[in-house]
This record gives structure tokens, sequence and C-alpha cells, in this order.
């Protein structure tokens, strides 16, 4: 409620602070307040994104994951600019639009925490297997050959899936302010470009705030201890409980 609250007090002030300015300087501003809004509304984003970064061992590798990050979340803005800017029905009933959106995102929040502890190999006390000890066991039953070659495509093998976590979870954990920038984009105050390129800058400044945490050592060994799903899982409750 206080980020759409918020996301409202801007657009009203903008909307009222017509004095004439450049069109550059204009454009400046509103994709500044975008980004500025980002950085409110995204805060959490730095629980679950620190454990992604702090596993990344090169600098070339943490600026990947920035990448993904930033990329994923201006995929969700794109689509409530298009969908915004189509329609001015979608300012309307935003509330209940607002708490299911926080429930469906807490739930698979939850349920994608649970696939990664799967995969993870922490629910073996359970009965269940993740990929990576099916893995483990292929190459043991290959013998030394199996082994040396799953040694050699450990590297290039775990990149993927790491990809492909760090979309969806940039995706599910933003799924929440949806409605705030639907709010922004059904005002027509601001356009597609401004939205987007905003919220980019807006992803930049927090992923460098991990970035910058994660250069410590110390901090690094920690935050890779952690457990992502376990963050995840606790981030996806913590949702829910937004919604009540």
């Amino acid at each position: 409620r206080f980020r759409s609250c918020f996301a409202k007090l801007c657009i009203h002030i903008l909307s009222k602070s017509d004095i004439g300015m450049p069109v550059l300087a204009h454009c400046l501003v509103l994709t500044g307040t975008a980004a500025v809004l980002k950085v409110t509304c995204g805060s959490d984003d730095l629980v679950w994104l620190a454990p992604f970064v702090a596993r990344e061992t090169t600098r070339a590798g943490k600026l990947r994951v920035t990448l993904l990050y930033a990329a994923s979340v201006c995929f969700l803005v794109a689509l409530a600019a298009a969908i915004g800017l189509s329609s001015n029905a979608a300012s309307q009933n935003m509330h209940e639009v607002h708490l299911l959106l926080q429930r469906v995102a807490g739930c698979l929040l939850i349920l994608y925490s649970a696939y990664m502890a799967y995969e993870d190999g922490w629910l073996q006390s359970c009965g269940l297997a993740g990929n990576s000890d099916s893995d483990d066991e292929n190459d043991e039953s290959a013998g030394p050959a199996g082994a040396l070659e799953g040694a050699l495509l450990e590297g290039g093998s775990t990149k993927a899936p790491k990809q492909k976590n760090i979309v969806i979870v940039a995706f599910l954990g933003s799924l929440d302010d949806f409605t705030v920038y639907l709010i922004m984009a059904a005002s027509g105050v601001y356009t597609w470009y401004e939205l987007i390129l905003g919220t980019f800058l807006g992803c930049l400044f927090l992923a460098s705030v991990v970035v910058c945490l994660t250069e410590s050592k110390n901090l690094s060994g920690i935050l890779e201890k952690i457990p992502a799903w376990l963050i995840l899982m606790g981030l996806g409750v913590y949702v829910l409980a937004k919604s009540e």
C-alpha cells in the first residue's frame, strides 16, 4: 500500500508541475523519479540478490548477474507499461489487484524455493534426491573417466541453472510491484521508455550496492553459506504476510 501511495504521490506532483520545462529536462526528471521509485520499492531485492552475487567469484560473473536481474525486472515493467498505456481501466480496483498479485507472488516464491531446495539436494532426508546428487552417482558409476569429464564440465554446466534461477527469482520478486508500474503507466505522466530506463537505473544502483558489499571476502563467505532457497522462502512468507 505504501508503494502504491508513493507512486500516486509522485504522479500527482509531476502532473501538477507543468512549468514549461524543456523536453529533455522533463524526460530526465521523470526517469529519475522512476529510478528512485524502483530503489524505494525494490529495497527487498537486496536480500535475495546478495547470495546470487556472492556466489560469483569474478567481476564478469557479478556483472552478468546484475544485467540478468535488471533485464528481468525491466521486462516486467515493459509488460506493465504496455497494459497501462493501452487501457486506462487499469487504474480501477487497483488495491484488490495488488493484493492478488502479492499472494500469487508469495505462493510462487515459496513453491520455487522448495524446488531449489530439491535441486540442491536439501530434501534427501525426505527421500528426494536433486539433480546434483544423481549427476554425482552417474559420475561414480562411469568410473574415473566419467568423474574427470564431470569435473571438466562442472563449471560450464552450472552457469545455465544459475542464470535461469536469477531470472525467475527476479521476475517473481518484482511481481508484487507490478501494480505500481501499472499505475504509473496508466497515469499518462510517464512514457514507456522513461519507466523502463528509470527502472533499469534503479536496478543498477541496487545491484551496485550488493556488489560493493560482497567485495568483502568475509561477508561474501557468509552469504555463500546461506542457502538461496531459504532466503526465497522467507521472502515469500514476507510477501504473503504483507497481503493480509
